[in-house]
């Protein structure tokens, strides 16, 4: 009887290690540090999953499972807080995404699934080296959600009511997919034919790539203009004022540190943004202008709580691509946040501020699996 009991801790202590694991792993990568002090401290934590596995497989194998299966009856150990790890967040998580269910605030109006042609399918794919991954049928990279969502807004102005932005991130331009998949992309936005398009950031990661900006950013067309801010991809990877430059030669508008106040029909609108937790500091946004609506896009959500201090009612995010990777009932693992897996992608509200997390359009991981890549047209209602 011990060996199965030793088997159901083991496997619950195993299950406990690796969840201690991942959370600390996307707090790591959701603080802002350095990219070479997020590497050593990323190898140090994988040295001890590792070795912890390792430390695991010879307990069970020397006592022949009777330490695990005594582990009650011990004094508490790093075993213990495994387990107990796993019991919380097995009754934790469900609470919290029932908590940050706000069905009363948007509604999700159309989705439509795309897949690229069949037999564009190896160009598109890009300078992969497994050049049968377009062919998994379980891989959703070159597919493609749009979809529509109503987001309700307290004392919204007539005039305003029905506003469209077309919400997209992440694009990561690196080889993989190939550019005729992001001119793809590009032509689906332009489908939408909304009033505003803003882009939350990590455009692209190989300076390569940016003779590509033209023919997908150039190409997208937004009578009230196109936002954009950068990422810790961008920042990391290129010289950041000449991408600013790049990107605005092509009527992109960059609000990663400022704001300004457009008309739409009417109305005045404040767009800003910021690119903490990488950029130097939150902007200063000038609040002695009223404004009918203001937009706020931000690369990661965990500058929520500044987006609120400012009043804004709209905030856009990316960054956390929805985890890539589904489990089925567990949903998304890793998510670099401060928050964990919490606002990896969708719709959440934070007092009055409404935020949606894209799930972005690609990633250096050519891997996607229930959780396909996404635009996102919100409109903007009037609460009845």
């Amino acid at each position: 009887m011990h060996i199965a009991q030793a088997v159901i801790y083991g496997a619950g202590i195993i299950a406990g290690h690796t969840a201690i694991c991942v959370t600390v792993l996307n707090r790591i990568q959701g603080i802002g540090i350095s990219h070479g002090e997020e590497r050593v401290l990323k190898r140090v934590l994988y040295l001890f999953a590792a070795s912890m596995l390792g430390y695991i497989a010879y307990i069970f194998i020397a006592s022949h499972g009777q330490v695990l299966a005594k582990l009650h009856q011990t004094a508490p150990t790093y075993f213990n807080l495994c387990l107990y790890w796993i019991m919380f967040l097995a009754v934790f998580r469900p609470l919290q995404v029932l908590r940050d269910r706000c069905a009363k605030d948007w509604r999700l109006e159309k989705s439509e699934v795309l897949h690229v042609p069949i037999e564009d399918q190896y160009e598109w794919a890009g300078a992969t080296r497994f050049p049968h991954w377009p062919r998994y049928k379980w891989n959703q990279v070159l597919s493609l959600e749009v979809n529509q969502k109503n987001v309700f807004v307290d004392d919204l102005p007539e005039s305003l009511d029905g506003m469209t932005i077309t919400h997209i991130s992440d694009f990561h331009l690196v080889g993989i997919p190939g550019k005729p998949f992001f001119q793809w992309v590009t032509q689906q936005v332009n489908k939408l034919e909304s009033d505003l398009i803003c882009v939350s950031g990590d455009i692209i990661d190989s300076p390569e790539c940016v003779e590509w900006l033209s023919d997908i950013f150039g190409e997208m067309k937004a009578p009230h203009g196109k936002y954009f801010v950068l990422g810790n991809h961008d920042i990391r990877k290129l010289e950041r004022s000449e991408l600013i430059s790049t990107l605005e030669s092509l009527d992109m508008k960059w609000v990663g540190g400022t704001s300004q106040v457009i008309d739409v029909n009417g109305e005045p609108v404040r767009i800003c943004g910021t690119e903490m937790p990488w950029a130097d500091s939150n902007p200063e946004i000038a609040l002695d202008r009223e404004v009918s609506f203001s937009i706020a896009v931000i690369h990661s959500p965990d500058p929520i709580n500044w987006v609120r201090q400012i009043d804004v009612e709209l905030a856009l995010a990316g960054h956390l691509h929805g985890g890539q990777i589904r489990l089925p009932l567990i949903g998304p693992v890793v998510s670099p946040s401060i928050h964990g897996v919490r606002m990896a992608s969708g719709v959440y509200r934070r007092g009055s501020t409404m935020l949606h997390v894209s799930r972005g359009i690609s990633g250096l991981q050519p891997i996607r699996w229930r959780c396909r890549p996404e635009i996102t047209q919100l409109v903007i209602r009037q609460r009845s």
